[in-house]
């Protein structure tokens, strides 16, 4: 992952102790997710761009966040840090923060930090996404490799 490439984010749904808060309206049964999805590797050059990401997921989501390390060859001791701050803000939030993995080097990083056993595991978006509520939705999709897709997601 080159870390020149930008990410084009756009706030969708500010939380609840900001002063624009209007909830969702999708209906009943709908929850709300917003996906952070990082491609590649995950070390000094890009950790700026996934703590923007990361805070901005954070302070505008309306359910919780799942954080999609499936694709993630390389994770730095210090992107481990970030989401062990970031489970604290989201408590903090009374978000839930959900964490993808799939990789070996991925699941090593975050064992040997500590920082594993904040986080449920969880080795499909899909097992993250469903748990919750079997019909959730996927309201903004943000991939860390310069693309941004809004779409729904059906699980």
């Amino acid at each position: 992952m080159a870390a020149s490439r930008t990410l084009h984010y756009t706030l969708a749904v500010p939380h609840t102790d900001r002063p624009m808060y209007r909830p969702p309206d999708c209906g009943s049964g709908c929850s709300l997710a917003t996906v952070v999805t990082v491609y590649g590797d995950l070390d000094a050059s890009t950790l700026p761009e996934f703590c923007r990401v990361l805070d901005g997921a954070l302070s505008t989501s309306y359910h919780g966040v799942v954080v999609d390390l499936s694709a993630a060859e390389f994770i730095s001791i210090s992107a481990a840090g970030e989401l062990a701050g970031a489970r604290k803000r989201a408590d903090c939030y009374h978000l839930d923060l959900r964490l993808v993995t799939c990789s070996r080097g991925a699941e090593r990083t975050l064992s040997v930090t500590g920082v594993r056993p904040l986080f449920r595991h969880h080795d499909s978006l899909k097992s993250a996404l469903g748990e919750r509520d079997p019909s959730a939705k996927v309201t903004r999709r943000t991939n860390i490799s310069g693309r941004t897709q809004t779409l729904p997601f059906a699980v």
